[in-house]
């Protein structure tokens, strides 16, 4: 192999590593663009809105992907599942709402009722792999019996779009809770675990 086929083969490497790096930015990029335009739907303050809009570009990192760092799953308008996990037996799920997977950045509950059967409503954000954010209706219904639970969620997409994010929507939490799931999906565990000591340390401390 002669020095000029070394030097195309890494120039190629260099230009397949510039490419990668240039599309996670694009998709980091339409990321933060589309979390910041719900933010200023809902917002009732600019001030607010503008300065979760700089946190959000100032602390998401910049080359997180979500495409690569968060786990996308089909959107079923009806899904039943056992134990409280739908990826266990007893799984049935029916009519992807949507053509793409997506990634569920955040659930608001309206309503919740208990009896025999705890049932709850509320709205759904998702993320989808097209980077384009979608609300979903949910209602759930979940009956514990012998130590075993059962739920059936029932879901339909919400035409207009806007996601009802509680009743007062803030722009700062709102932030906050989409930079800790993007943390959580680059960290993962390692992130977990040093809150986990963080806080055993600080109980610690408390308690001499």
């Amino acid at each position: 192999m002669n020095l000029l086929h070394i030097c195309g083969r890494f120039l190629i490497l260099n230009l397949e590593v510039m490419n990668t790096m240039q599309q996670n930015n694009n998709h980091r990029d339409s990321f933060v663009k589309a979390v910041t335009e719900l933010g200023l739907q809902n917002g009732a303050f600019f001030d607010e809105c503008e300065y979760a809009e700089q946190r959000l570009a100032r602390e998401i990192p910049p080359d997180f992907n979500p495409l690569k760092y968060f786990k996308f799953e089909p959107i079923y308008n009806f899904e039943v599942g056992r134990n409280g996990d739908y990826i266990t037996t007893h799984h049935y799920t029916h009519n992807p709402l949507f053509a793409n997977n997506g990634f569920m950045l955040d659930f608001t509950e309206t309503k919740m009722t208990s009896t025999i059967s705890c049932v709850s409503e509320g709205y759904e954000l998702w993320l989808l792999d097209n980077l384009k954010l979608v609300v979903v209706y949910s209602c759930q219904m979940r009956v514990t019996q012998g130590g075993i639970i059962e739920l059936a969620t029932y879901r339909h997409r919400v035409k207009d779009g806007l996601y009802q994010f509680r009743l007062n929507f803030d722009p700062e939490y709102f932030a906050e809770l989409v930079i800790d799931k993007v943390l959580d999906a680059m960290c993962g565990e390692e992130r977990k675990n040093l809150f986990d000591d963080l806080s055993s340390t600080l109980y610690k401390v408390s308690t001499r």
